[in-house]
């Protein structure tokens, strides 16, 4: 306790000197200063799970009368029982896992990821197994931006889980269902199945929504200038709702499914097309190399199901890419134009988000340009492309700004070699 005493007397003193000349500091220092505070705060974080785990341990609590151990820790933090039962989930995941526990104790793991392995360590079906990845998924934690490592949780369980996931999926294909209900002048359309058809959907309706917005762009630039800004004429969810009447306007003219193209684009390792195709005719699987665990996933991150992944490679009805461990495209399906010139269709498949951390810019709104820049011999080919906004877009050049991709993922870097925004600190 003398420790957490030292610690609590660290953070009231930098609390004390964390504004003083702070608007002053050099980019990586603001950053750090910053940092240093939340790497402290996690560090308390982690000394109250040991707490927690003590106490459970001793049954200590019991003595005031308290039940369990969320019991005691609504009551002495005068919390709300969720909070509580999050500090006791908490504490039990990091007892677990031992190196988990001492990247907490380090400061190098956010409350965010912790969540995310939480909910991993509360499955009843899986649970158990997260220690035999307590190496691994510490050190993604450490390492890769939160997007990246909650798709890597979503695919640990589909690897640890993989009859459950599959279970879920057939649920959610059984379960799918459409209703129709008018209430007066209104009515309500709801729609449920599962999430590749979800997203199949979505994305046309998104495509046609798109259309409609750009309609109402061009009609108010005809009335009112191209710098007008006054509202469009609809919102987007008027918008939405006219795109689902153009569709189903569209579809009461055919019902020949061989001039529809679906939009869906399905990402997956090589080795994990291998083993979803052996796997759909019969055959035994491969082992699994553990590369970022298994990558199946469509362009939004939801999971594929490796029954229709083989589908989608044997039959041809949705586009499949097979990247590099890193996530480079190295082949795509029969349905793209890789291999033909398309190399900014097929760098925005594999990623349409910006790579700037914290920055959420995606779709139509991206642009590609080059890591090692084209006026230096860099080349126009998607191992030297990076997605962007066109804000860090601009940023970039007009700053000096590098980047590189590697197995972590997208690291930019200033003019003096910080990196602006490391998931890492290894110098403190």
């Amino acid at each position: 306790m003398v420790e957490c005493s030292q610690l609590l007397a660290s953070v009231t003193h930098a609390l004390a000197d964390s504004l003083e000349g702070y608007a002053d500091l050099a980019p990586a220092e603001r950053d750090r200063a910053w940092m240093n505070l939340e790497r402290m705060k996690r560090q308390l974080t982690a000394v109250q799970a040991s707490m927690v785990t003590t106490a459970t341990t001793h049954c200590s609590f019991a003595s005031d009368g308290h039940r369990t151990p969320r019991a005691w820790v609504t009551a002495i933090a005068n919390a709300d029982t969720w909070t509580a039962g999050h500090h006791v989930r908490r504490a039990r995941l990091l007892a677990a896992l031992p190196q988990l526990r001492a990247a907490c104790m380090a400061g190098d793991i956010g409350d965010d990821q912790i969540t995310l392995l939480t909910k991993l360590h509360n499955n009843p079906r899986c649970g158990h197994l997260l220690r035999e990845s307590d190496d691994l998924l510490t050190v993604h934690a450490r390492t890769l931006a939160y997007p990246d490592f909650a798709t890597v949780c979503s695919r640990w369980l589909a690897h640890a889980d993989p009859d459950g996931a599959h279970r879920d999926h057939t649920e959610a294909r059984a379960a799918r269902t459409v209703t129709y209900r008018q209430h007066g002048h209104q009515f309500e359309l709801r729609v449920r199945g599962d999430a590749l058809t979800g997203e199949i959907i979505n994305d046309v309706l998104k495509a046609h929504a798109d259309a409609e917005m750009l309609t109402d762009v061009a009609d108010r630039t005809a009335r009112s200038g191209p710098d007008a800004d006054e509202p469009l004429a609809r919102t987007p969810e008027q918008q939405r709702f006219d795109a689902l009447e153009v569709i189903m306007l569209k579809a009461a003219s055919t019902t020949d499914m061989a001039h529809l193209r679906l939009s869906v684009v399905i990402h997956s390792t090589e080795h994990v097309l291998k083993d979803a195709i052996r796997t759909f005719l019969g055959r035994p699987g491969l082992s699994d190399p553990g590369e970022r665990l298994r990558l199946c996933e469509t362009n939004a991150g939801t999971p594929v199901d490796p029954v229709d992944l083989a589908i989608a490679a044997l039959f041809g009805r949705i586009t499949h890419i097979v990247s590099d461990p890193i996530g480079r495209p190295i082949k795509l399906g029969r349905r793209s134009r890789l291999f033909t010139g398309a190399a900014r269709e097929a760098i925005l498949l594999m990623n349409d988000r910006c790579t700037r951390h914290g920055c959420h810019v995606s779709g139509g709104e991206i642009q590609l340009d080059h890591t090692h820049p084209w006026i230096i011999g860099g080349l126009s080919d998607p191992e030297n492309a990076g997605p962007m906004c066109g804000p860090h877009n601009r940023h970039k050049h007009t700053q000096r700004i590098t980047s590189k991709l590697d197995e972590t993922g997208w690291h930019h870097y200033r003019p003096d070699g910080t990196e602006i925004a490391p998931r890492t600190d290894d110098s403190s």
